[in-house]
């Protein structure tokens, strides 16, 4: 009776392979324990979100506070090299 529990086992880990007998086994371990229903419930609570309105009228700090408040560096005067110059 062992011996042919072994051959079926043995059989499933070739037939299967032992990645997906290790999955399988995880899965059903995970599902009998409750860990998939808490993980992945049907019924979510509600939660409450921003709108873009709540968003706007906070005044959060930022990087910068605007624009025009950068030092704006020009970078015009800098030309790209062309295939004559890069030929050397």
């Amino acid at each position: 009776m062992a011996m042919g529990k072994i051959k079926k086992i043995v059989q499933l880990v070739r037939n299967m392979g032992l990645r997906y007998i290790i999955f399988r086994s995880g899965f059903e371990l995970k599902k009998r324990t409750g860990i998939l229903k808490n993980k992945f419930p049907t019924n979510p609570s509600v939660k409450p979100f921003y709108t873009l309105a709540s968003w706007k009228a906070e005044n959060h700090a930022f990087f910068f506070e605007r624009k025009e408040s950068l030092n704006s560096v020009s970078y015009t005067h800098l030309t790209l090299p062309t295939n004559h110059d890069m030929r050397g």
